[in-house]
């Protein structure tokens, strides 16, 4: 699929398509901007903030390029027209839109058949009929379209990541086989209330106490040696709390350090989780790189490299 979009690229003067979603930073999107010139219309959807805004980009102010902002049903075409003149054309038309994972890893299905085709005049006339109406849906793509959708899509990238991907490990396995991820609320608070090595209790007690310690400050680093050591679960059982319920870092000699010398790199890190709402992977990724610069391999480290097992405990 990916070698006959690639082919029909080359050898036609003149691109008309029309696709639900599209994406940058992929081989063949990097061979339509070698053959922009060619695109005669490209209309573009973006339902469900699926697609990239470095991909709308590319084509501001384009006369050539519009996109649809449907505000009902879903704009869900995937159109690839090619032509060089009413009796030499060639079309691509299934499930697979215009981004990386659809001609890399997805699992898509099409049809690729051209001007030689039986009917091929009636099939022409019907294709340039339906790009022209999806043509006539859209809007042109401006910097002031293209700012707002950026942002908008910036918010909701996390959340569909959410939904994304596998769990537990590299062999991984798909959201709806994960247990607890299938539970409703009221499944999952019974099953904590009835956890019998893990008491409610003792884990609110902890809970309470660091909101009391943090009513009236934002950050660690605000906080005293004694109230700092016990967030950080090194206090264990100290005014009736036990403040290692949720884990310990006892064993580690640099992470002691870090808290008693008041160190600011994991009071960012603290700071890099909202106190409120979903904790997304950009919130992780911030935690991550302020927590390591707390360690004592911070100056070795190069930045993308895994921590050491210690420090993830």
């Amino acid at each position: 699929m990916s070698k006959a979009l690639r082919r029909a690229m080359g050898r036609y003067e003149r691109f008309r398509w029309s696709v639900a979603w599209a994406s940058s930073g992929f081989p063949l999107f990097d061979e339509l901007l070698k053959k922009r010139d060619r695109v005669s219309q490209l209309v573009v959807g973006t339902h469900f903030y699926q697609t990239h805004p470095d991909f709308l980009k590319v084509f501001v102010d384009d006369p050539n390029v519009r996109v649809v902002l449907q505000p009902s049903g879903v704009f869900h075409p995937k159109i690839y027209l090619f032509e060089n003149s009413c009796d030499d054309w060639a079309c691509i038309i299934g499930s697979p839109n215009f981004t990386g994972a659809a001609f890399s890893v997805n699992a898509e299905v099409a049809v690729h058949f051209d001007s030689t085709a039986s009917g091929s005049s009636m099939n022409y006339d019907v294709l340039r009929k339906v790009v022209d109406e999806h043509w006539e849906k859209g809007k042109p793509l401006t910097k002031e379209l293209l700012d707002p959708y950026r942002s908008i899509w910036n918010r909701k990238a996390q959340l569909l990541s959410q939904l994304a991907g596998t769990y537990g490990g590299k062999a991984g396995k798909p959201i709806v086989s994960v247990e607890v991820l299938r539970l409703s609320w009221l499944e999952f608070v019974s099953r904590v209330k009835s956890e019998k090595h893990h008491a409610l209790g003792m884990r609110i007690d902890v809970l309470r106490g660091v909101r009391t310690y943090f009513q009236g400050k934002e950050h660690l680093a605000e906080l005293g040696k004694a109230e700092r050591r016990r967030i950080a679960g090194l206090a264990g059982d100290d005014q009736g709390v036990d403040w290692g319920y949720f884990g310990s870092m006892k064993g580690a000699g640099w992470f002691w350090t870090a808290i008693d010398t008041n160190d600011q790199d994991l009071s960012a890190a603290l700071d890099g989780i909202p106190s409120n709402g979903l904790v997304g992977q950009s919130d992780y990724e911030a935690f991550i790189e302020s927590f390591q610069k707390a360690a004592p391999e911070r100056r070795t480290r190069r930045r993308g490299d895994p921590a050491p097992l210690h420090e993830t405990t």
